[in-house]
């Protein structure tokens, strides 16, 4: 006798809604606040988004968890920003302008951190 067990596709989709509430609470930062630390406009804010995500997708790095869009309205006109994580955060604060004192600073930083942890 033969035994077929079969897996609720329900239970798969909970826990997938369940892991992406999670990743969604350590979501804590605005990327539109990033006009507060030197970025011109949400353009340039979308650029270094974009940037990060071709990183992120170049090494088949979740993206998810990281960096999400988010849709509200404002006086009647669609708008988008971005919930991202601490690392999600860094990476596109690094990527953006290296004009901007912020994001030059933030590159120093990694770089510097890279180079006094790395084994020689």
């Amino acid at each position: 006798m033969n035994i077929v067990v079969f897996h609720k596709q329900e239970e798969n989709e909970r826990l997938k809604r369940f892991t992406e509430q999670v990743e969604d609470m350590e979501k804590v930062y605005l990327a539109s606040n990033l006009l507060s630390c030197g970025f011109e406009d949400m353009l340039k804010v979308k650029q270094a988004i974009d940037r990060t995500i071709a990183l992120l997708e170049s090494i088949a790095f979740p993206r998810r968890p990281h960096i999400s869009a988010i849709y509200f309205s404002d006086n009647g006109q669609l708008v988008c920003d971005w919930k991202l994580s601490a690392l999600g955060w860094e990476l596109v604060l690094i990527n953006g302008e290296p004009t901007n004192p912020f994001v030059a600073e933030a590159q120093l930083k990694l770089w510097h951190t890279y180079n006094t942890t790395r084994v020689s």
